[in-house]
């Protein structure tokens, strides 16, 4: 994280491992009461961690039925769900004033606004209320979801821990 990010304090909230896109799909499910309109979720991980993943199924548990994709190369996708979600994706941006360019905080008023790649110019669009970071676990650094170009196919394992920001 950035050193803007180490200032906060970050508390647990949920800790679990995933080792299949059905079981990430699980944990979407089961944080998702947790998550509310109006607040940020920084989603942290390697490429193919399956940051993706994770927001396609917590899409799904909101009701969405349409396909969910990486905002990768369009930067930002809006979802009509209750609540309503903004999903960007920050791994393609250059610098902070690229991301000042999409206008993030009215673009996400009223809504949750889930970032992937949430540790990059954090300074520029603020600490998150909470952050989820998807970690491949010791002995999965090959797996072929981390090589670019790569997909997230669910064979290897992960884990999923899920912090809040505390205070300011």
């Amino acid at each position: 994280m950035k050193e803007t990010d180490r200032s906060y304090r970050w508390q647990p909230e949920l800790r679990r491992r995933s080792g299949s896109p059905e079981e990430t799909a699980d944990v979407a499910r089961e944080l998702l009461p947790l998550l509310n309109a109006g607040e940020s979720l920084a989603l942290i991980g390697p490429l193919g961690a399956g940051k993706t993943t994770f927001v396609r199924a917590l899409m799904h548990a909101l009701g969405y039925i349409r396909p969910v994709r990486s905002p990768s190369f369009t930067l930002v996708h809006r979802y009509p769900t209750d609540p309503p979600v903004v999903h960007v994706d920050l791994y393609r941006l250059k610098d902070a004033a690229e991301l000042t360019a999409l206008n993030l905080e009215e673009e996400a008023e009223g809504a949750l606004l889930i970032v992937e790649w949430g540790e990059r110019f954090s300074d520029a669009w603020g600490p998150p209320d909470r952050r989820l970071t998807i970690t491949p676990l010791p002995g999965q650094d090959d797996h072929p979801a981390a090589q670019p170009g790569g997909n997230d196919t669910g064979e290897f394992e992960r884990l999923i821990v899920l912090e809040r920001r505390l205070g300011g």
